[in-house]
């Protein structure tokens, strides 16, 4: 073993000789390195890449038995880095045997590169790199485009036993979104494992209008995979409702719609278009066939009146918005110009009796041309009385005038009978009827009139004071609803009269009064003795409705 060292020690003494005359020696001594460095699979020149240039160590070696020789280990010498065409370069080098190493992120060398350099001459060596493996591999899919806002869908698979410790994607502007995008990490519940493999979705919102290029990503110990490059467009385009048309008449028509969303661009036109021709007007019909109708301002509401219509022809009508991206519109909405007929109402029935009634109306909307006869129909055999109907079986009061609201006195009529009852107008169009209403004449008038005070012959029942008002108010005695509780003068009379009007208990009755010094009782008047007396609202006394007679 000691002649062994003792051996190696004079041959490195001998080497660093050699090693010293070389140095020394001329130029044309020296040598020099030339290669080129590309991808393993496509020969692609790997430009802009580090190369190493290693020398035996002389001072460090070892015996190695299986080799049965010394072997040496190697320093770095120099670095350098390739061109574009990927070739590389060591000049003025000693003559000896040189290891040249590639040093590219995400790269491994395929093999070792030793080179032996002979004086004057240029070595050559040519080098290949792959592409590091990452355990993993990632898969962009198409996204879904909403407005401003994307949904970007991937996935990524792995390799046994490996793990991935980051996932999502990477977005820019530019067809390289590796290279300053913006990275989306997703979480954890937008990761799905399915099959195998890792489904992954996250949704960006609030883009601007532009052109996305993105990437789905999968990141090991080993390094980052992606997924192929696709993209997206972001095109928010205006949204406009179409609302349904007013004011319909035999010529003309009001037309509406509604802004949603400006869009982005937002738009710089507005309005409609409508046709008798075409159910999906649009503003590249012909004129003669389709009308467009712009319309200024930027209010979210807006509106257009049209004239020269057709009456009972059936129009189509659509809402648009313009921007530099096109013309959008919204759905259609059909209206039919007519002249209205008169819009009318039939009222309840009043003042009732055993052959007597008031009938009323109301006139909504007088139609186009105006009505020229108003009045009531009313049948005590048809249930709908309309003016086809025999003149013996219904009935026609004609009521003159032009108010709102008209009214019409019946008599003649027969008692406890129903009849029914509807309020009419004519144009020179035709015959609006109003709903339908059904009265019931009396058997016999259930009240005496005393000193312009008409009594029901009835007590309404016992109750607090309240239901006592609430009672009176709903009563529909005779068909009068202005049915009241009395007040304290008023039942003194009554008092007076009690015998001839009949049916009263000896006992306290509501007046409609509050007490005069505490306003938490009311007043009744006590018909056993006719003296006045109050008691609190929850207290209990008879009920006797009256109305005033004019």
């Amino acid at each position: 073993m000691k002649k062994i060292m003792i051996w190696a020690m004079m041959l490195t003494s001998i080497l660093c000789v050699s090693c010293t005359k070389s140095e020394e020696g001329d130029e044309d001594k020296l040598g020099s390195i030339y290669g080129i460095v590309t991808e393993l699979g496509t020969a692609e020149p790997m430009k802009a890449v580090g190369v190493e240039l290693y020398k035996k160590d002389l001072a460090s070696y070892y015996y190695d038995y299986k080799l049965g020789d010394y072997t040496y280990e190697y320093t770095l010498l120099l670095k350098t880095v390739t061109f574009d065409d990927g070739h590389f370069e060591f000049k003025d080098l000693n003559p000896e045997k040189y290891q040249v190493k590639v040093v590219a992120d995400g790269y491994d060398q395929t093999e070792e590169g030793y080179v032996t350099v002979e004086a004057g001459r240029q070595a050559r060596i040519d080098l290949q790199v792959k592409k590091q493996d990452i355990h993993a591999k990632a898969y962009t899919a198409n996204a879904t485009v909403s407005g401003n806002q994307v949904t970007l869908n991937g996935e990524y698979t792995k390799d046994y036993n490996y793990s991935v410790t980051e996932a999502g994607f990477v977005y820019a502007t530019n067809n390289n979104p590796q290279n300053g995008g913006t990275v989306v990490k997703c979480k954890k519940d937008e990761i799905k494992e399915v099959n195998s493999a890792y489904k992954l979705s996250t949704t960006i919102t609030n883009l601007s209008r532009g052109t996305y290029y993105y990437q789905a990503y999968a990141k090991t110990s080993y390094g980052t995979a992606y997924g192929e490059i696709l993209s997206f467009k972001i095109s928010i385009s205006p949204v406009v409702t179409t609302l349904a048309p007013t004011n319909i008449l035999a010529e003309t028509a009001t037309l509406n719609g509604q802004i949603e969303n400006e869009g982005d661009p937002a738009y710089t036109e507005r309005g409609f278009v409508y046709s008798k021709s075409y159910k999906m007007p649009t503003v590249d019909d012909p004129t003669n066939a389709t009308t467009k109708v712009p319309v200024s301002g930027k209010s979210k509401t807006f509106s257009a009146n049209v004239s020269s219509l057709i009456e009972n022809a059936t129009y189509y009508v659509r809402a648009y918005v313009t921007n530099v991206d096109g013309t959008f519109y919204g759905e259609v909405k059909s209206f039919v110009p007519s002249s209205p007929l008169p819009s009318v109402s039939t009222l309840d029935v009043t003042n009732i009796l055993e052959t007597s009634a008031t009938l009323n109306g109301r006139i909504d909307n007088p139609g186009e041309p105006a009505y020229t006869e108003r009045g009531f129909l009313y049948s005590e055999s048809h249930e709908t009385p309309t003016m086809s109907d025999s003149k013996t079986s219904t009935l026609k009061v004609v009521v003159d005038g032009t108010s709102r609201n008209f009214e019409a006195g019946i008599s003649s009529l027969k008692m406890g009978t129903t009849y029914y009852v509807r309020a009419y107008a004519t144009s020179s169009k035709g015959t609006s009827y109003g709903e339908v209403k059904s009265f019931t004449t009396a058997e016999t008038i259930q009240y005496v009139v005393i000193e312009n005070i008409a009594v029901q012959k009835e007590d309404l029942g016992l109750a607090n004071w309240n239901s006592a008002k609430a009672m009176c108010n709903a009563s529909r005695v005779n068909g009068f609803s202005d049915w009241r509780l009395p007040t304290m003068a008023e039942l003194a009379i009554i008092y007076n009269h009690k015998n001839e009007i009949g049916g009263f208990k000896n006992n306290g009755y509501w007046s409609s009064a509050y007490h005069p010094y505490n306003t938490y009782k009311c007043e009744y008047y006590n018909f056993y003795n006719g003296t006045q007396g109050e008691d609190y609202e929850s207290a209990r006394y008879y009920v006797r409705a009256v109305r005033t007679v004019k």
